[in-house]
C-alpha cells in the first residue's frame, strides 16, 4: 500500500525527545582529538533527517542530512552516516524547522541550520548556516525554547519572551509587521512573569501564561482558537482571554482547539469543533471564548489531546482523553476509525465518555487513527486501525479497523514505556525487554526481516539494560542502562552506520 512506503519524520524537537540527563560541566570536553567512550549518551533528538546526541562528557555530535547545514560541521557534505563532532561544553539541545539551538554550561546560545527567515537569531543573513553561531541579546538564562515553522520563541528562567525569525501576520507578538527579524527581540507588551509557554505549530497560534493567572495569546485565530471573541485573521499583539474561572493549571494546543485546566479541577475549551473535540455537546460549530466542559466526575489528573503531525492531512486527529484521580477515563473527539473504541456507528462523539469495562486506567497512548489503554494491573487493551497489524491483537481476518477495546497478548512483564508510531508499535517491560509489531517495510521492528507483525514480537541481540526507547515509526532508538545507543529501520542517513538495517546495532562515537 501507498501509506506503507510513506516516510514520517519528526520536525519539533519539542515533541521528540528521547532522553534527557543534563550533563556537568566538570566534565566539559576541551576539543582535543580523543576516542570518546561509546557508551556516554545523555540526550538523542531525531529532526528531520538528522540525528543529535549529546553526550555525557557536553560533547555534541551529529549525523544524517546535512541540509541547511544542519550537521553543523562547517563543511557542505550532502549526509554522514557516521557520528560527526560538533563542538564541545553543551548542556542541551533544541531543534525546530531544520534550525538548530544549543546552550552551553556558561548558558550561551549557539544555533545553525536554516536562516532563510532569520530563523538563527544570528543577524546574519545567508540562506542558512552550516556552524554554530552565537546568538546574542537574550537576558537570563534559557528555560526552553519553541518553534512554529520559521519562527522561534524563547522563555527564560525569569520569565521573559524572546522571539524572532518570520514575522508574517505578526506572528512573533512584537507588535510590528516586518516579515523577517533576525536578532532576539524581548516581547514587552505581558504584564507579570511567564511561567509557561504553549505553541500551537499546526496552526501558528501561541499561548503565555503568567504567574499571576493571566493568559495572553496571540497569532493565528481563524478558527477561535486564541479564545478572544472575534475568529478572523490575526492578533499580532499578546491579548488576554477572558472567561475562565480559577487559576489556570496548564493549556494544551489541539491541532485547531484550545484546553484549559484550573487548579479546581475545572476544564475549559474553544477552538474548532469540526469532530466534537470540544466536548461541549456540539455539533460542527466554532467556538470562540471559553467555554466550560461538563460531564466530567472526579479531580482530573492528566489530559491528553492528540494532534496530527505537524503538515500532515492524512490521518484522523481531534481525540481528547482525560484521566482522573480515582482512575476512570474519559474520552471523546474523532472515531472515525475506531479509535476511541465507542462502535462504528459513532463517528464523533461530543461530550465526555467513560470508558468503564476495563477497570482501573494507569494510561493511555494515543497513535494514528489508533488508541491503546494500559490498566492499573498491567493489561494493554487496544482499539483503532490495524491495517499493518499495528493493533498487536493477531490475524483478524483481513478487518481493518477494530471498534471496542481488546486485550493485547504475547508479552511477558509490565510495560513500563509505550510508543505508537505511524504504523509500528512499541513497548519496553520491566523484565528487560522490547516488543514491537505494525508495519516492517525498512525493518524498523529490528527482527532481522522486512515482515509485518500483528502480535507482540520481542526484540533480540541486545546487550545490557534498557532505559528508554524512541521511535519516529521508521527508525528506532535504544538507550541503555551504560548509556550506549543501539539503532535499527530505515537506514536514510541516520541510523549513525552503514550496512544491515533490520536488527540492533550499536552507535560509536569518535573525534
Amino acid at each position: 500500500m501507498v501509506i506503507k512506503k510513506i516516510k514520517f519524520l519528526i520536525i519539533f524537537s519539542i515533541i521528540s525527545l528521547f532522553f534527557i540527563s543534563a550533563c556537568s560541566s566538570s566534565n566539559n570536553n576541551n576539543g582535543s582529538n580523543t576516542v570518546v567512550d561509546n557508551k556516554t549518551a545523555a540526550k538523542v533528538i531525531v529532526s528531520n533527517n538528522t540525528v543529535y546526541a549529546l553526550l555525557s562528557d557536553c560533547s555534541l555530535f551529529s549525523w544524517g542530512s546535512n541540509d541547511y547545514g544542519l550537521l553543523g560541521s562547517g563543511n557542505s557534505v550532502a549526509s554522514s552516516d557516521k557520528p560527526v563532532y560538533i563542538l564541545g561544553n553543551i548542556k542541551d539541545i533544541f531543534t525546530g524547522n531544520d534550525v538548530i539551538f544549543a546552550v552551553s554550561n556558561d548558558n550561551s546560545l549557539f544555533a545553525w541550520g536554516n536562516n532563510n527567515f532569520g530563523q538563527t537569531g544570528t543577524g546574519n543573513n545567508a540562506q542558512f548556516i552550516n556552524i554554530p553561531t552565537k546568538i546574542n541579546g537574550i537576558t537570563g538564562n534559557i528555560k526552553n525554547i519553541y518553534t512554529i515553522a520559521g519562527s522561534v520563541f524563547v522563555l527564560t528562567d525569569e520569565g521573559s519572551i524572546y522571539a524572532w525569525g518570520d514575522n508574517t501576520n505578526g506572528l512573533l507578538g512584537l507588535g510590528v509587521s516586518d516579515a523577517t527579524v533576525n536578532l532576539p527581540q524581548k516581547i514587552t507588551s505581558i504584564n507579570g512573569i511567564i511561567k509557561d509557554l504553549v505553541v500551537n505549530y499546526n496552526n501558528f497560534s501561541v499561548f503565555a501564561l503568567t504567574e499571576d493567572n493571566t493568559l495572553y495569546v496571540w497569532g493565528n485565530k481563524q478558527n477561535g482558537q486564541l479564545g478572544i471573541e472575534n475568529s478572523n485573521g490575526v492578533t499580532s499583539t499578546p491579548t488576554k482571554v477572558n472567561g475562565i474561572t480559577g487559576n489556570i493549571k496548564k493549556i494544551y494546543a489541539g491541532d485547531e482547539s484550545t484546553y484549559a485546566l484550573t487548579e479546581d479541577s475545572s476544564l475549559y475549551a474553544w477552538g474548532n469543533n469540526q469532530h466534537g473535540q470540544l466536548g461541549l455537546g456540539l455539533d460542527n460549530v466554532i467556538v470562540n471564548t471559553p467555554t466550560k466542559i461538563n460531564g466530567i466526575t472526579g479531580t482530573i489528573k492528566e489530559v491528553i489531546v492528540y494532534n496530527r503531525p505537524y503538515n500532515n492531512t492524512q490521518y484522523n486527529y481531534n481525540h481528547v482523553y482525560v484521566i482522573t484521580e480515582d482512575s476512570s477515563l474519559y474520552l471523546w473527539g474523532n472515531n472515525e476509525k475506531g479509535q476511541l473504541g465507542l462502535g462504528q456507528e459513532k463517528p464523533i462523539i461530543n461530550t465526555p465518555t467513560k470508558i468503564d469495562t476495563l477497570g482501573a486506567v494507569k494510561n493511555v497512548y494515543a497513535g494514528l487513527d489508533a488508541t491503546f489503554i494500559l490498566t492499573a494491573d498491567n493489561s494493554l487493551y487496544a482499539s483503532g486501525a490495524t491495517h499493518f497489524g499495528q493493533l498487536g491483537l493477531g490475524d483478524l481476518g483481513g478487518v481493518s479497523m477494530i471498534y471496542a477495546f481488546q486485550k493485547v497478548t504475547g508479552y511477558t512483564g509490565n510495560i513500563t514505556k509505550f510508543y505508537s508510531r505511524n504504523t509500528c508499535t512499541y513497548a519496553l517491560t520491566d523484565d528487560n525487554s522490547v516488543y514491537d509489531w505494525g508495519s516492517n517495510s525498512y525493518g524498523e521492528l529490528g527482527l532481522g526481516d522486512d515482515i509485518d507483525r500483528n502480535i507482540p514480537t520481542k526484540v533480540n541481540g541486545l546487550t545490557g539494560v534498557i532505559k528508554d526507547i524512541y521511535t519516529n515509526g521508521s527508525q528506532v532508538f535504544l538507550l541503555m542502562e551504560d548509556d550506549s545507543i543501539y539503532s535499527w529501520g530505515d537506514n536514510i542517513y541516520i541510523l549513525g552506520r552503514d550496512g544491515l538495517n533490520n536488527e540492533p546495532h550499536e552507535i560509536l562515537f569518535t573525534k
